[in-house]
């Protein structure tokens, strides 16, 4: 007993000492998950940001198309309600194109009889009669003007008729009603002279050409 008990002290700080490198050990190693954390933390925010950012590019490319899709679309005839392209009828004045005659009312016989027949009677004329004056070589407004009807008249006239053919294409689902409220929209901002040489030529008259146009001949 008294050996085992001779140095107390001394085998105290022995295992002190023993116990001390193995104490670092913990720290250490805290350390160094610590920093493998830290470094997994800012991996994982930069892959996160760039997540977000690819989502919020492709959602407002989805929400674009939808707004596209939902936006009224006419086909036929947005941006081209009074063609047919007449010839030489490729000046400026208004927003539209003349030149897509397959996307124009005007290529639905139908219209055509029922805006014409509207405007024949209001010259108190047949169809036949109408269009044979303007093919001797006379302008739908000349023809106005020899039955007493003004310039002003004459384009209550044509919108009239217009608006007819087109209550005929949608009466008989044809046409929708939003593609029939821009067709006539468009109508309307054309230019006096340029319903009157589109009456012209479906009547088979010549328009006259502008002087800053150039010719577009264009099968009947």
């Amino acid at each position: 007993m008294s050996r085992r008990n001779k140095h107390p002290h001394k085998s105290t700080s022995t295992t002190q000492e023993r116990l001390t490198p193995q104490s670092n050990k913990p720290a250490r190693g805290q350390r160094r998950y610590r920093q493998k954390t830290s470094w997994w933390s800012i991996l994982l925010t930069g892959v996160g940001i760039v997540l977000v950012g690819l989502m919020a590019v492709f959602g407002f490319r989805f929400f674009s198309s939808l707004n596209t899709t939902a936006t009224p679309s006419l086909s036929p005839a947005t941006e081209d309600a009074v063609t047919p392209t007449i010839p030489g009828d490729n000046s400026t004045g208004d927003s539209s194109n003349l030149g897509q005659k397959t996307s124009s009312p005007w290529s639905n016989q139908e219209f055509v009889s029922t805006v014409l027949g509207h405007l024949a009677e209001k010259f108190n004329l047949s169809l036949d009669q109408l269009s044979k004056q303007v093919q001797s070589g006379l302008q739908i407004e000349d023809v106005a003007a020899q039955h007493g009807i003004s310039v002003d008249q004459l384009h209550t006239i044509e919108i009239n008729a217009l608006q007819t053919g087109i209550d005929k294409l949608t009466s008989t689902n044809q046409m929708s009603q939003d593609e029939a409220s821009i067709m006539m929209h468009d109508f309307k901002n054309k230019t006096q002279q340029k319903l009157n040489g589109v009456f012209t030529y479906e009547l088979g008259g010549t328009p006259p050409i502008p002087t800053n146009a150039t010719p577009t001949i264009l099968p009947k």
